[in-house]
């Protein structure tokens, strides 16, 4: 009874085995899984990342079905897949990314050629070895044939004669050929060690820093799984996010005269190490930053209190002013901040090619569109894109800075440039076709007018004077009063008028004790932030104009004053 009951069991579990087994096999069977090639269309370019459309067609069956996007970058990043189906027929349930690896085939046809290399290096040393036997034993036998002729019957003088300068020879012969051939094996195993160090360096990935050189690379892949009402044959287009690329913007401005508008040659650096070359795609550069976050800041109550100063005794002198400044420091926080009840907040700031670009303004920035094809690959290096051409209306003027330099400075504002969508960077200045220089172009510190320098003009001339017989010290009651006076010559040894802003200061007090006057200006505008004077004139064709700079000190007896002065913006 027992055994029986025993064998119903065991059948029971048999039964649920093949059941579930069966079960799990119509199920696979029922996820028609299928690999799918895909195509780049086109790629939107960040700063520091690059949005990829692919393309791609699948014959889907009825009911459930499984499709794996292969060869993508495997630099992508997860959470931005985005899968449009152009068939209402279809239902999609999941995008999985996942990283693989991949056959490279430019590598493996190399690492094959390594292989041959290898075998036949292998089979030479084996030849080698062989030879070398040879050689070894035919010395033996010289030497021993020596040995018995001598022994053998006395040898006449001619035949030993003979006997001795046959030996010696082809000892010599041999022993040079065992040496020759002593160096080929150690030539012969360095190049064996070579090619096995290449192609175990191919073939461990591991220790393959470069795309180009391994044999299995990673690679990305993205698993759909969906469902179709019908069997139906579906258009797709994914759209994810990858890094390791970017684009940094790079200027010409060329000046062909003055008076005439500034041309302004918009270009871009394009660099990309994803894994995957992007040959012949529709490229568009976008000023958009996709890591930024959206997330809006917050303001929390900022508590004041009145600072207590904290006074520490029984420790030693050293650690009594460590340890007090610590508290110090810890107080003064305290003091502007409340009792440190608080959350503290991180907020994230935020004919030519180029002809064929449009531009296009978003909500939140700007894309530049390229309708000609591009291909950039994968190997890090810098690609230039010619993204537009614009000309801007410009002023030329002239800046001396007196005091700081004898030549005046030609600068070029350019008024309305925000309209260009342009970015900070690298500017080169040519003027008059030749290159001048370089500059920076910081968009975001820069005002309605771009001021542009052009480089020194020895014929603009400026020279700043000390008036000697008007610098004075006076004692007024317990004061100093110290007089200051300049004369600034600007010299125009140009044909022509031009317009000239010449730039002189003040120095500003930082101290309740110490007063400054201005006198003389001679029409200048005096920013009292900064302390500098400002003219701007008109200069007629070899003439010069003067302007007067004067201003007073006044500070206490017995008090001498800092030269040294501190420099603010």
């Amino acid at each position: 009874m027992k055994n029986s009951k025993l064998v119903l069991s065991l059948f029971l579990i048999v039964s649920i085995y093949f059941i579930t087994l069966q079960s799990n096999f119509a199920f696979a069977q029922s996820q028609n899984s299928q690999p799918v090639t895909s195509n780049i269309e086109a790629v939107t370019v960040f700063r520091s990342r690059a949005q990829i459309t692919r393309s791609a067609k699948a014959n889907l069956k009825a009911g459930k079905n499984e499709i794996i996007f292969t060869g993508l970058s495997p630099k992508l990043i997860e959470n931005s897949f985005q899968l449009l189906a152009n068939s209402s027929q279809v239902t999609i349930f999941s995008v999985q990314p996942t990283i693989t690896s991949r056959r490279n085939p430019q590598a493996w046809k190399i690492s094959e050629k390594i292989r041959d290399s290898l075998q036949n290096a292998r089979t030479a040393q084996k030849e080698l070895s062989d030879n070398l036997q040879i050689l070894q034993n035919e010395e033996a036998l010289l030497i021993s044939n020596q040995k018995i002729s001598s022994d053998a019957r006395p040898l006449t003088p001619t035949e030993l004669a003979a006997m001795a300068d046959f030996i010696r020879k082809r000892i010599s012969t041999v022993r040079k050929e065992i040496r020759e051939t002593n160096q080929e094996q150690v030539e012969n195993n360095l190049l064996i060690n070579r090619l096995q160090s290449d192609l175990s360096r191919m073939l461990n990935q591991s220790t393959n820093s470069s795309f180009d050189l391994a044999v299995d690379i990673p690679a990305g892949e993205v698993i759909v799984s969906l469902e179709a009402k019908s069997a139906v044959s579906v258009e797709f287009m994914l759209q994810y996010l990858v890094t390791h690329v970017s684009w940094n913007p790079i200027y010409d401005l060329r000046a062909k005269e003055v008076g005439e508008p500034m041309e302004i040659s918009y270009r871009a650096h394009v660099s990309q190490t994803t894994g995957i070359d992007w040959k012949d795609i529709n490229l568009t550069l976008s000023t958009a930053d996709p890591t930024q976050s959206t997330e809006i800041p917050e303001f929390y109550a900022q508590h004041l209190k009145i600072y207590q100063p904290v006074v520490v005794t029984g420790y030693a002198s050293g650690q009594t002013n460590q340890y007090a400044r610590k508290r110090k420091e810890s107080a003064t926080a305290d003091a502007a901040w409340g009792d440190g009840d608080y959350e503290d907040i991180e907020v994230e700031e935020s004919a030519s090619i180029a002809d064929y670009t449009t531009v296009k303004e978003t909500a939140l920035a700007a894309e530049f569109e390229i309708s000609l094809p591009y291909t950039i690959l994968s190997d890090g290096r810098k690609q230039l894109v010619e993204v537009s051409k614009m000309e801007v209306e410009t002023d030329y003027q002239y800046t001396v800075f007196a005091g700081k330099n004898k030549e005046g400075f030609l600068m070029a504002n350019l008024s309305d440039w925000q309209q260009y969508q342009l970015v900070s960077g690298d500017v080169n200045i040519y003027f008059e076709n030749k290159f001048v220089g370089k500059t920076y172009l910081d968009t975001q510190n820069s005002g309605d007018t771009l001021a542009v320098s052009l480089g020194k003009d020895s014929r603009i001339v400026a020279e700043r004077i000390t008036l000697k017989d008007k610098n004075k010290r006076k004692f007024i009651g317990s004061n100093i009063k110290e007089s200051k006076s300049f004369e600034i010559i600007i010299k125009n040894n140009l044909s022509r008028k031009v317009s000239v802003k010449v730039i002189d200061q003040i120095p500003l007090s930082m101290d309740s004790r110490i007063e400054v006057e201005t006198e003389n200006l001679s029409g200048g505008e005096l920013n009292s932030r900064t302390g500098q004077v400002i003219w701007n004139t008109e200069i007629p064709a070899s003439d010069s104009k003067k302007f007067k700079l004067e201003y007073t000190i006044k500070y206490p007896k017995g008090k001498q004053l800092d030269t040294n002065f501190v420099e603010t913006n």
